[in-house]
Formats: C-alpha cells, sequence, structure tokens
C-alpha cells in the first residue's frame, strides 16, 4: 500500500481520514481541494492545467491523494494500488459539512490555501443532497473498473474507517 486514492462525497471526511492515514503510513499527504482552490492556479477554467497537477501527483512513487473529483479518477486509479471510498450516508456528509461552516468560520482548514473563506453554499449542499443518485453509480462504475486489479476498500461508516486505521496502527507496533 504505497499508492492510495481515498474519495467519497464531500463531507464523508476524506481530509481528515487522510491525515490519520498519512499519520500511521508516513506517506506524503496530496489534498486535492488545496490544489483545485489554491488562489494562484486557475484550475477552475484551465483543464489542461488540472490535468497536468493530477499527472504531476500521480507521478510519484508513494502518496496518498484526497479528493473526489470524479474527473481524476481515471489517472488516480491507474496509478493507485489503494482504492478508499467513505461512502458514508448523506446525514453525515451535510452534518460534516456543516460542522465544517462552523468551525472554520475565522480561520482556513489545515489542508486549504492560507486565505480559503469555509462557505457552504446551497449549490453544494444540493450537491451533497443528490450526491447518492447522481454522482455515486459514476463512482461506483469507476470502482467496478478496478476491482479486480486494485486494493479496493469500501467503508459505510465512520465506526469502519476507524477500525481499518486502528488495524493498521496495530499491524505497524508488531
Amino acid at each position: 500500500m504505497q499508492r492510495i486514492s481515498v474519495i467519497g462525497c464531500p463531507g464523508a471526511g476524506k481530509s481528515v481520514f487522510s491525515a490519520k492515514l498519512h499519520r500511521i503510513t508516513k506517506l506524503p499527504l496530496i489534498n486535492l481541494d488545496s490544489i483545485y482552490h489554491d488562489p494562484n492556479g486557475s484550475y477552475k477554467t484551465d483543464k489542461n492545467n488540472w490535468n497536468k497537477k493530477i499527472e504531476v501527483a500521480t507521478s510519484g512513487s508513494k502518496w496518498i491523494i484526497d479528493g473526489d473529483f470524479n474527473d481524476t479518477f481515471k489517472a488516480r486509479f491507474e496509478a493507485s494500488d489503494t482504492i478508499i471510498f467513505l461512502d458514508f450516508p448523506t446525514y453525515i456528509c451535510l452534518y460534516h459539512a456543516i460542522l465544517r461552516r462552523l468551525n472554520y468560520r475565522f480561520n482556513s482548514r489545515p489542508e486549504m490555501p492560507k486565505n480559503w473563506k469555509e462557505r457552504l453554499p446551497l449549490e453544494f449542499v444540493g450537491y451533497i443532497l443528490t450526491y447518492r443518485k447522481n454522482e455515486l453509480p459514476k463512482t461506483h462504475k469507476q470502482i467496478n473498473k478496478w476491482n479486480n486489479h486494485k486494493n479496493v476498500l469500501i467503508f459505510r461508516n465512520q465506526k469502519q474507517a476507524d477500525e481499518y486505521l486502528q488495524s493498521l496502527k496495530t499491524s505497524q507496533l508488531r
């Protein structure tokens, strides 16, 4: 397990999970949100530049890349040896997104650009609420392409994710 993609609905806890995984494995951590929302980049409009950033990110021999930008799945999954999908219920993702907005209303999240202002626009709430209907089928389709060739882990709740991280910690102590 040297190249790990962590995906899931916004608010699932990808960045928190990935940070914990990073502390356990010591693998370099790349947060796609920090790249995508970089004020010096134009990744929202310049897809070539965005694709180059993804290419550079996946070219390393060891990494954890967290983010659910499904336009990056093909490149990331090809390069990954492990895909971790946080497939949490919608209400949990929405709850986490609201908490994140409240917790970081005065400062930036650790994984975000320095002057990032945490927001929760209605369209983002709508995206979370419709994720299971609109995005989940696409995500499953992408994951299923790699299911026989990669280590694919799907966690449906926080307890499963936490137990996995604990098992990694425990196995490193042996």
